[in-house]
């Protein structure tokens, strides 16, 4: 199980834009996709089950490249994540994206963000069922 979560910011990204989240037993978690030896490739994705296998749950979500952090709302009800892109036919030029959200209630509060310079392209509403299976939920009383 300890290797499912990257729990020290060892520099494998390099400087490659991140996440990293803070777990409401005060360690933190870093995005390290596609580190070698690993199954899933996806840290957010081992993130979610390292989290249902321990009943931890982040507190913090934080993106990050080089110094530039943005923060997502603390203590949310849950957090989102994927990653995403954006080009067309006449666009000389894909994009990549950071996919974020909170849950507040039912609804998700998603946020694109374009990596590596973590600019805003857009925010939107989701249904919470439509993101359930890339939530990672605090447990409800």
């Amino acid at each position: 199980m300890p290797d499912l979560v990257c729990t020290v910011n060892d520099g494998f990204l390099g400087d490659q834009t991140g996440w990293w989240v803070e777990l409401n037993d005060g360690q933190r978690a870093y995005m390290d996709d596609g580190r070698p030896g690993l199954q899933e490739r996806s840290a957010w994705l081992r993130l979610i089950e390292y989290c249902k296998q321990t009943g931890l749950y982040p507190i913090q979500f934080i993106i990050q490249f080089r110094d530039h952090q943005e923060a997502l709302p603390a203590h949310a009800e849950g957090y989102f994540f994927s990653l995403g892109a954006l080009g067309g036919t006449q666009m000389t030029e894909t994009f990549s994206l950071f996919v974020t959200g909170y849950k507040v209630g039912n609804i998700v509060k998603v946020r694109k963000w374009k990596v590596p310079e973590i600019i805003v392209i857009s925010d939107e509403d989701r249904l919470f069922e439509d993101c359930k299976h890339l939530m990672i939920c605090r447990p409800t009383p």
